[in-house]
């Protein structure tokens, strides 16, 4: 078993305590909760008083400058550079001391750590694990990390122990991260690691180098061509109308909830006002224009089926499915509603009739055809997964398939 000289041990606690830290600041846990409020309140502050405390604290030589987020993370990764510079030197290091040589294996064990162990444990954000933990991955990382070291680099052979001692050093600091993080959330599907544990602030200031790590998280790469946008809920229906207005080839909206009702139980307002404008209205101008272009941009809704049934989601989504025949029934005191979708009907079947392309192109078709091209193709997907649970009811019960943490991200694109 190795035994690491006091030097290098120092280096490790340093940065075992500047990990901890940086987990800390990059990755708040803020969200804690009791039954009771105020002690939900006096947790929080508790918190917060702690990273205030830390704040304020002096760095001890490790830290240059005042603590900050960002001085706290290059802290860290100076230690890590200082460790193995030890090891891969076999000589003391001051603080900040580092070789050409130790900072190029202390990149390397970064990059693996990365690649083998927090990109696929975040990828798992999300799901309940039976057996959290990330020695799994850390496993893998060891085997690329020695290879590597013994395959392309001048490391001395009695040096080799020493240098790989650091790396499972840094993947038990990871490992220490989850564990603490476990405990905070109490629920492994919550559970994120900080990938400042292995990026340095200069590696993702850039939004080039950003786009790199999200393809590497992804494991997809960018498009060129694409225009997106990362709109407020207040901004969202305005910019769905815009959007299947302008669309010429497809439409597709993926959202929790189109409402029926809303909580009062009446029909919903918002829903409304966007069948009418937007997905109706959208039909219309498109059908106009059938005779000219030959095509009818395709809108495709995916909806949730827990908000779906929950919420009366039918009965704005059979209109869109049939515009051309169905006859809404809203209830008593909506009968302007009724008559407005009424007239926009007769309007979009009167641009039906009207288009010579459209008339003729279904009497080569099935019947049905045309009804199949103009309206709004919806799919309610998502039933209870049993992949993602709720948290335990009772002692030694796993819990229901998760129909109440549900994905809430609106999304919409088209071209």
């Amino acid at each position: 078993m190795f035994e690491p000289d006091a030097e290098l041990s120092a280096a490790l606690a340093n940065a075992r305590d500047l990990a901890h830290w940086v987990n800390r600041m990059t990755v708040p846990f803020t969200d804690q909760w009791d039954g009771d409020q105020d002690e939900s309140l006096e947790q929080f502050v508790e918190a917060m008083g702690e990273l205030k405390a830390h704040f304020a604290a002096d760095g001890g030589g490790v830290v240059q400058g005042r603590r900050t987020p960002v001085s706290e993370v290059e802290a860290y990764h100076r230690e890590l550079d200082r460790a193995f510079s030890i090891a891969t030197s076999g000589r003391s290091m001051s603080l900040g001391e580092s070789t050409d040589l130790g900072v190029l294996v202390s990149e390397r064990s970064r990059e693996i750590l990365l690649d083998q162990v927090l990109l696929p444990y975040n990828r798992l954000l999300g799901q309940k694990k039976k057996n959290d933990s990330t020695r799994g991955f850390g496993t893998s990382a060891a085997a690329e990390f020695y290879q590597w070291l013994i395959g392309e680099t001048p490391v001395a052979q009695e040096l080799i122990r020493a240098t790989t001692w650091i790396f499972a050093q840094l993947l038990e600091i990871v490992e220490q991260t989850r564990s603490y993080n476990l405990e905070q959330w109490g629920d492994s599907r919550f559970v994120w690691l900080p990938f400042q544990l292995a990026l340095k602030a200069e590696q993702h200031d850039e939004q080039t180098e950003l786009n790199v790590l999200i393809e590497r998280a992804t494991r997809e790469q960018f498009t060129r061509g694409d225009n997106h946008w990362y709109v407020e809920n207040e901004q969202f229906q305005a910019e769905l109308t815009r959007m299947l207005l302008a669309a010429e080839d497809y439409h597709v909206l993926w959202i929790h909830d189109f409402r029926g009702y809303n909580a009062e139980g009446a029909p919903d307002e918002m829903a409304f006002t966007q069948v009418m404008d937007g997905y109706l209205r959208a039909l219309i101008n498109r059908v106009h224009l059938y005779d000219s272009v030959g095509t009818i941009p395709q809108s495709f809704i995916f909806i949730d089926q827990m908000y779906f049934q929950a919420n009366g989601g039918k009965l704005w989504i059979d209109l869109l499915q049939d515009p051309l025949h169905h006859r809404i029934d809203l209830p008593a005191g909506y009968e302007a509603w009724e008559d407005s979708i009424a007239g926009i009907q007769e309007e979009l079947r009167e641009a039906v009739a009207n288009s010579q392309l459209m008339q003729a192109q279904a009497l080569l078709f099935e019947d049905g055809w045309v009804e199949n091209v103009v309206k709004v193709h919806v799919n309610v997907t998502n039933p209870p997964d049993p992949s993602f649970w709720t948290a335990e009811l009772f002692p030694f019960f796993m819990g229901l398939p998760d129909v109440i943490m549900r994905d809430h991200r609106k999304i919409a694109f088209m071209t």
